[in-house]
């Protein structure tokens, strides 16, 4: 059963926000697992072809749409995307739920300024906002 939010709930109502921004990454990781299952088929067709001695230049000339590097593109730019709205999010929500800049910097694995970019900055953050791994 999901969280009433908002006034009477008892939960801040910016949390709306931060669930909804669960949702997108949620969508975002089953839209990418029909595609990743799509690119390791296409990595494999990709290693057993230059094994065969084709070169790399006719095995990517002959690749149906979608090509694998655009396919490895989606699903990178699909889970970034959906990542950083939700960074963004939990830290607004957890800032405004009086949480510390170091703290909500502990959380995500970063440093306290790239928590006040992130907070700042609403469009694309650098890589190191992405965290470890």
């Amino acid at each position: 059963m999901e969280e009433m939010t908002g006034e009477g709930s008892g939960v801040p109502a910016g949390s709306d926000a931060v669930t909804a921004a669960i949702v997108e990454l949620e969508e975002a990781i089953a839209a990418n697992v029909a595609d990743e299952r799509m690119l390791v088929g296409r990595l494999r067709a990709l290693r057993r072809a230059h094994r065969q001695g084709r070169p790399w230049r006719t095995i990517l000339h002959e690749e149906a749409a979608p090509t694998t590097l655009s396919l490895a593109g989606r699903v990178g730019r699909r889970l970034g995307g959906a990542t950083r709205l939700l960074r963004r999010t939990l830290a607004l929500s957890l800032l405004g739920e009086g949480a510390t800049t170091s703290e909500v910097a502990g959380h995500f694995a970063v440093s306290r300024q790239r928590v006040s970019h992130l907070v700042r900055n609403p469009g694309r953050s650098s890589a190191e906002d992405a965290g470890p791994g």
